[in-house]
């Protein structure tokens, strides 16, 4: 048992607790049933003495089961694709990533009472897990604002690049805060006021990036899909002795506009619910306690969102394999690099990706 815990947000022990005074100078949280108090991410006074009762073991326990799950199933999958060292290299920071989760879950699984001893628990493990998936959404988004600031000079060709030049800025930042700012956290002989504006210096930073990276694939898969839909306006409007061709490649875009328009919406629900589960612990240093539960809900929602499209780019391949009759000729001829087209050269280039 803690001391109640001064809560600006709600009763002293918060909403699943009450706070019994035994005198005038002592009291103690009396949590309800499957609630207690834990250290993890509690610095709401110095001494680390008191909090809120506000930590559900076997909750906290089944968003790790549920993260090593998701996370080992895709690792599976993705290992399972691997080929050539070629492709491990590819593939080699989600399996740097997917690696130190699954070492961070299985400790928390063996060792749960980690919660009640450590402010963040595993430093060493989900502080480069953090880093690397900065750098995967930093990679991402790198790729389509090239793609705008490439393709066009005009203002809009500007303004991407501008946001580009920021966006670096800002992640080289913000690795070297995260880095620091994560290993003080835990150092003890920092003031907890101290301590507690840097943790949410980390959440506020992660806001920042992914509103950033939220509102800029969006734009940037936009002009894609205008691009796109350009394209398919200018070869149904080619002359017979090109039609040919052209009617290749209008099927190739053809089939993988609906593709790029679901993914795009699929970015912005997956941005909003990292956004909205990030700002929360930012804005109150007592809300940071909700990170026991968003921290491991944030990368369920990677590895699910991976494992999601894995399975639905199976099914696809699938349903494209039966209805032609297991040929996919047509499929393979399709151009892969929409960044190399303009409307002028959509005859003289044979590249195209979505």
């Amino acid at each position: 048992q803690m001391p109640c815990a001064v809560s600006s947000v709600g009763t002293p022990c918060g909403p699943f607790g009450t706070c019994i005074e035994e005198n005038v100078t002592e009291s103690f949280c009396a949590c309800n049933p499957g609630w207690s108090q834990a250290r993890e991410y509690n610095l709401l006074n110095e001494d680390l003495t008191s909090s809120v009762c506000f930590f559900n073991e076997k909750l906290v326990l089944s968003f790790y089961v549920i993260l090593l799950c998701t996370c080992v199933l895709q690792s599976t999958f993705l290992f399972w694709k691997v080929r050539t060292v070629k492709q491990v290299k590819k593939r080699l920071v989600w399996i740097l990533i997917s690696t130190l989760i699954v070492a961070m879950c299985i400790l928390r699984i063996v060792n749960p009472d980690v919660a009640y001893e450590e402010v963040i628990p595993h430093p060493y493990l989900l502080v480069p897990s953090l880093c690397l998936n900065f750098y995967l959404g930093y990679i991402y988004l790198i790729r389509y604002l090239n793609y705008v600031a490439t393709k066009t000079r005009n203002f809009q060709g500007f303004q991407a690049k501008r946001s580009l030049k920021i966006f670096r800025v800002l992640y080289w930042i913000g690795m070297v805060w995260v880095i620091v700012a994560g290993s003080l956290v835990s150092a003890e002989s920092i003031p907890y006021r101290f301590r507690s504006a840097l943790l949410r210096s980390i959440f506020g930073y992660q806001v920042i990036f992914y509103l950033y990276q939220t509102v800029f694939l969006y734009v940037s898969l936009s002009e894609m899909l205008r691009d796109m839909e350009t394209l398919l306006g200018t070869s149904s409007s080619l002359q017979s002795s090109e039609r040919g061709r052209g009617q290749d490649f209008s099927e190739a875009i053809r089939k993988h506009y609906p593709k790029a328009k679901a993914m795009r919406r699929r970015f912005v629900f997956l941005g909003v619910l990292v956004f909205l589960s990030l700002i929360i612990p930012t804005v109150n240093e007592e809300w940071i306690l909700l990170a026991l539960y968003f921290v491991p809900f944030n990368f369920i929602l990677q590895f699910g969102y991976s494992l999601v499209h894995f399975f639905s780019k199976m099914v696809r391949n699938s349903d494209s394999s039966i209805s032609t009759g297991g040929n996919s000729s047509m499929v393979k001829s399709a151009p892969s690099n929409i960044g190399s087209y303009t409307k002028e050269s959509v005859l003289s280039k044979t590249d195209i990706k979505v």
